[in-house]
């Protein structure tokens, strides 16, 4: 009974011993790796600080819009595709090149590449959908000078204003913000030579202009305890009005003005003057269901719809002069009633269209009181 007491503690203390070893050994490999992830962490904290160790480094951010894929004008949504480039020099990324050629990385392979460098993550603060890179490069100098550059489509958000529609101006923006780093640690400057619009865009109804942008401070949101810094680039969209003025505006108007015709038939009834111009209401009235698919779904009135309800307004001012002037007839007054039709003949379509060309100039103009004073009403 002993001997097997001796035995069973000799076993449990050798299970023991072999527990101590591992033990011991997982100690030493631990003590072995140390150094090696300190030093990995170290690295890795490193490439996430900035370069500039005394102030925000300056990143060069620059944007040329190259084509306009589709504007939805409902939704306030841009599509269109544009070249971004960025510059910033991190002392940390230089080295020896006996040709002095630089460091070239394209494609897919730049994901793997900025997670071991320091990256300024542009961030596009109006975006709706995801970012499609087209192609990309990066671009790494001996002495630390890095270039960056993409072609991207994305789709964001702009605010569309039409109340000067077909004549409307509109500004397409698309903003920039990192929100990793505050503007302590980072500075957007914009790269002028980089920026601007393709010139050989073609677009049945926009004209791009120039690419105006600014820089500066700012907080997104008023709850934000840090201030970032943000580059904003405008680009101004001319609408082209040819269409609207030769298939939509100049036919109605001509339907309204041909109404006033009823002044010339003197020898016919009056329930024909009447019907006749009913008949070009109507006709215009039908016009606007056919091309209504063309106006944005605003709710406040722009120009097209201003002159078109007064086209409406005009026939029904024409309809009660004619039957007015039949009334100086039935009662006898023939120098009044031909006095009356001869004028309307000339002064109607004169009114007319002084009124359209007012409405132009209150809704054209830079303080456009009157209308803003009834929109908002």
């Amino acid at each position: 009974m002993t001997c097997m007491n001796l035995a069973l503690i000799e076993e449990r203390c050798m299970t023991a011993r072999s527990i101590l070893y591992k033990i011991f050994m997982l100690f030493i490999v631990y003590l072995f790796l140390l150094p090696v992830t300190s030093s990995a962490s170290q690295e890795h904290k490193e490439f996430n600080t900035p370069p500039d160790k005394d102030g925000p480094t300056t990143v060069y951010i620059g944007l040329y819009m190259l084509d306009i894929i589709k504007l939805d004008q409902p939704r306030q949504m841009l599509v269109a595709r544009y070249a971004l480039s960025l510059h910033w020099k991190d002392p940390r990324e230089a080295f020896e090149s006996a040709d002095n050629k630089p460091d070239i990385v394209i494609g897919d392979e730049i994901g793997e590449r900025i997670k071991y460098m320091w990256w300024p993550d542009p961030q596009i603060t109006n975006q709706l959908g995801a970012i499609t890179e087209i192609n990309k490069r990066l671009l790494i100098e001996p002495d630390g000078d890095i270039f960056y550059s993409a072609v991207f489509v994305v789709e964001t958000a702009t605010t569309l204003e039409f109340r000067k529609f077909p004549f409307d101006r509109q500004i397409i923006r698309v903003e920039f913000e990192s929100f990793s780093f505050p503007k302590d640690e980072l500075d957007y400057k914009v790269w002028g030579e980089r920026t601007g619009v393709n010139h050989n865009f073609q677009n049945d109804e926009w004209i791009l202009h120039e690419m105006s942008s600014t820089a500066g401070i700012r907080r997104l949101w008023e709850s934000e305890a840090d201030d970032w810094s943000y580059v904003s680039f405008h680009v101004p969209l001319l609408r082209r009005t040819a269409y609207y003025l030769w298939r939509i505006l100049f036919p109605f108007c001509f339907f309204i003005l041909l109404s006033t015709c009823v002044f010339w038939m003197q020898r016919e009834s009056l329930d024909r003057r009447v019907s006749i111009v009913a008949a070009f209401a109507l006709t215009a009235v039908a016009f606007n269901f056919v091309v209504s698919s063309y106006f944005p779904n605003v709710s406040y009135l722009t120009i097209l719809d201003t002159i078109i309800l007064s086209g409406y307004l005009m026939c029904g001012i024409t309809i009660v002069s004619v039957i007015s002037l039949e009334l100086f007839r039935h009662h006898r007054k023939e120098k009044i009633w031909s006095y009356g039709n001869m004028t309307a003949r000339f002064v109607f379509p004169i009114i007319y269209i002084l009124i359209w060309y007012s409405i132009y100039e209150i809704f054209m103009s830079s303080s456009d009181k009157i209308v803003y004073l009834i929109d908002h009403s």
